[in-house]
This record gives C-alpha cells, structure tokens and sequence, in this order.
C-alpha cells in the first residue's frame, strides 16, 4: 500500500473557430495518508565551514517513530543557502542500526544548506532530518 500519490492537474479550453486549444500551467496535489508516523532522521556534519578541496563528513540515523531502524539507504540533498529547490546530492546506506555516514571532498566553492531525506514506505510517511548549513571557503 502506497503512503502518498503526486497527481498533475491543468485546465484545457478547446479549441473553437479562430481559436487554438489553450492550457494552464501544470499544478501538483500531493496526498498522502495522515495516520503514518513519519521517519526520524538526523544529520551531522564534522564542519561547519571548510577550505575547498578539503572532505566533509556527514552521518546519522534513521528510525521509526517507536525506536526501531530503517533500511535501506538515505539521501542527502542540498541547495544554495539562499534557498531555492533541493536536489539530491549522495546517497548512504544504512547499516543494520539504521546508521550512515560517508566522506565527501568538497572542491567547489559555495554555501550550502543540507538536510537528510528518508523515502516513505508502506509504514513509514518521509522524514527529513534538520537542514545544517555548510560553507565552503
């Protein structure tokens, strides 16, 4: 069983004499069920703010509302620290305690914010670990 359903709606005029058929902008409905309790996700960062060039460490946890750990694998999305969209960034697998952490060497010069992702499941709405903000100098 599905936790939620992303549905694409737009309004269409048909087409009459002299006229062309004319649409709206698609717009998204996301359903989801309420009565799933959402993943529990943290994310660490080893810095805070760091030399290009230079590796960051990221880790955390996944869990269930009751305490139990998730599987699979967690994503870690970032986006500028102005704001804007989210984009998946790396992905980690959990181990057997519904643990990850990974290294990356960042070479790039920016400010990132960063914040984990936990897929939905039958059991499970998503989760998103707190966004931690990461500055590379």
């Amino acid at each position: 069983m599905m936790n939620s359903n992303t549905w694409q709606f737009r309004a269409r005029m048909p087409a009459a004499t002299g006229t062309l058929t004319g649409y709206s902008s698609s717009q998204a409905l996301v359903v989801q069920r309420a009565d799933l309790p959402k993943w529990r996700v943290t994310l660490g960062l080893s810095t805070t703010s760091v030399p290009a060039g230079s590796s960051v460490s990221f880790s955390g946890a996944v869990k269930t509302a009751s305490g139990r750990p998730g599987s699979g694998a967690v994503t870690i999305q970032r986006r500028p620290a102005s704001g804007g969209s989210w984009h998946t960034w790396r992905t980690a697998a959990l181990d057997a305690r519904g643990v990850y952490a990974l290294t990356v060497r960042i070479v790039n010069r920016n400010t990132w914010q960063l914040r984990s992702l936990m897929a939905g499941t039958a059991a499970n709405l998503a989760g998103y670990s707190p966004s931690r903000g990461l500055r590379i100098l």
